[in-house]
């Protein structure tokens, strides 16, 4: 306030406008296909984007969830299975389910990879980009045998790793889809399955994903 004559005097500060924000977030789902396991697998991330570049391309690191679900079988498995419930080992069991060594035993897997990852990104068009990308985390795994009415099951552990390579379209600043292909590994889980040290010798630990996404910056 101020008295007649004398310059107005104003008691608030000015609104300053808020500092510009270093990193964006994003978040992104995608679905692909497994060419060696020949099952489908889903993945689930949310990152920042980091302000400075690398070599040129755009940096970013993102946590990615996965999931997918392997079947199959396994004669290695059933092997196990009719060597550990005859009379080598207790002969209450020898005979559940006794077969030819040639008989097979049914197995699912799910996995569930969690990855930390780093991403680059590079324009080639106002509209396009290309991205690449290299995670590692670890899997947990849940395997699960049947060989007629019996089952067994047991989950592990496993380092896994993975690598991509696409191209993402720019639909507008605020969404994004993609396409590409990862090479996925990880270790072998070993399982006790009927009471015994199992492998899944079906399932292919390396393996190549093709994929497509969308992703929603923040």
């Amino acid at each position: 306030t101020s008295l007649a004559g004398e310059p107005a005097v104003y008691d608030k500060n000015p609104v300053m406008p808020p500092a510009p924000t270093l990193y964006s977030w994003f978040a992104g789902v995608s679905a692909g296909y497994l060419i060696e396991n020949d099952e489908e697998m889903y993945t689930l991330h949310v990152g920042v984007d980091l302000p400075e570049q690398f070599a040129g391309w755009d940096q970013a690191l993102y946590l990615e969830v996965g999931y997918a679900e392997l079947s199959g079988h396994s004669s290695d498995l059933y092997d196990d299975y009719y060597y550990y419930y005859n009379d080598d080992y207790n002969d209450d069991y020898a005979t559940v389910s006794k077969g030819p060594s040639n008989s097979y035993a049914r197995y699912d897997l799910e996995i569930i990879p969690v990855t930390l990852n780093w991403k680059l990104e590079k324009p080639v068009t106002q509209t396009l980009n290309a991205y690449t990308s290299i995670g590692a985390g670890v899997a947990f795994m849940e395997g699960e045998a049947r060989i007629g009415s019996s089952r067994s099951s047991d989950d592990d552990l496993v380092f896994y790793a993975q690598a991509t390579g696409g191209v993402l379209y720019n639909v507008n600043q605020s969404f994004e889809v993609f396409g590409g292909a990862r090479l996925i590994y990880f270790d072998d889980p070993e399982f006790n399955l009927f009471g015994t040290s199992t492998e899944f010798h079906g399932v292919d630990n390396v393996d190549v994903l093709l994929e497509v996404g969308g992703r929603v910056n923040f």
